[in-house]
């Protein structure tokens, strides 16, 4: 960016800058007016998940008061991270609104274009200007007074459209070569399943060693606290001590943080069990099954609990690799054992009595190199 260009702040640019409506779940319905949320919103893409909408009513729009989004209107996530990312509202045939840690912002087109604000949202310069104005321990976040001083060089409209038109021409080169690598990608997740079946059967074929994951000499199988001490739906709020997962965090082999549940240290304290170690691999068993992820160095929280949907797995790690442990639980041989143990009820579960019963197949020398 060039240093003679004008800088004005971001609330200066817009004719709309707003935050979204504070909706809560009993405010939310099966169909109606669409709510738009921090999840739907990517680094300068819309991310529709449109089988996981959420809905209010005509009435509750009436009710709240509620702005309404439009197609071509800016919004910018104020959580969580990355902090600050913003996409642009295309035309779903629907009337939105958005969550109240959504900002609306719709710009003065006689200063700035929209899709050149965009790009600009997405420039290392922005982000910068997002960390220096955070706030917030367990997730950080930005105020909509602290986003609107974030300072935009400008331009003028024609200078404008010829940096968008460049960097549109890049951002296309940089596409299509992330569809040549996601297809190398897919190539290579076919082929990991398949070779690692090939390793365990040959290592059954040459003696190697059988345990079971319920010998907890191996693997300690941990699940979630239930009953009373479960933490009820008034529990749990967006920032706090504790992060309580559910099996949404939790992806094939990561996790997803885009929406959290938090406890308090009292409420923590409370449960007997389903507390989370460094080194513990997670594995889903309710919903959507078979899901893991490793709570390793990289996770951003301390403090994380399960739900009753998911298990602990922990390994002795002078026998087994946490890794290695990864690389079995996405096998086809446990794949299967998934599938075979879903008895096709509303809710599908891989209960721990039939999960401790699966035979791995091991040698020890070989499970700490992977």
């Amino acid at each position: 960016m060039k240093n003679n260009w004008p800088i004005k702040k971001l609330g200066e640019v817009c004719k709309v800058f707003a935050d979204g409506d504070w909706i809560e779940s009993k405010d939310q319905s099966s169909s109606g007016i669409r709510l738009v949320q921090t999840g739907n919103i990517g680094r300068g893409i819309f991310l529709n998940k449109g089988g996981k909408s959420r809905f209010i009513s005509e009435q509750t729009f009436k009710r709240l008061n509620c702005t309404e989004i439009l197609p071509g209107d800016l919004l910018i996530s104020r959580l969580p991270d990355p902090v600050g990312r913003s996409c642009i509202i295309p035309d779903t045939g629907t009337k939105m609104v958005t969550a109240v840690d959504c900002t609306i912002v719709r710009v003065n087109e006689k200063l700035i274009l929209r899709d050149f604000l965009l790009l600009y949202t997405n420039s290392s310069n922005y982000y910068t200007q997002i960390q220096a104005h955070l706030s917030g321990t367990t997730r950080k976040r930005i105020s909509r007074g602290n986003l609107s001083q974030i300072e935009i060089p400008l331009p003028p409209l024609s200078e404008q459209k010829k940096i968008v038109a460049k960097l549109e021409k890049l951002l296309a080169k940089v596409n299509e070569a992330k569809k040549l690598r996601a297809k190398a990608q897919e190539a290579a997740s076919q082929l990991l399943p398949a070779e690692f079946h090939k390793i365990f059967e040959e290592g059954r074929e040459k003696g190697w060693e059988e345990i079971d994951f319920g010998d907890k000499k191996y693997i300690e199988i941990i699940d979630g606290d239930r009953g009373k001490n479960y933490p009820k739906k008034s529990d749990f709020t967006p920032e706090g001590y504790c992060l309580f997962l559910n099996t949404s965090n939790v992806r094939h082999g990561s996790f997803n943080f885009s929406k959290c549940d938090f406890i308090s240290k009292e409420r923590d304290e409370i449960l007997r069990k389903g507390k989370l170690k460094r080194g513990d691999v997670i594995l889903t068993t309710r919903g959507t099954l078979g899901n893991s992820a490793f709570f390793d160095d990289k996770v951003p929280f301390d403090n994380m609990r399960i739900n009753s949907g998911m298990v602990i797995l922990r390994v002795n790690e002078k026998v087994l690799t946490q890794r290695f442990l990864l690389y079995v639980l996405n096998s086809p041989n446990v794949m299967d054992l998934i599938k075979k143990a879903n008895s096709g009820s509303a809710q599908p579960q891989l209960p721990i009595r039939v999960l401790s019963k699966y035979i791995l197949y091991f040698h020890p020398s070989q499970s700490k190199k992977r």
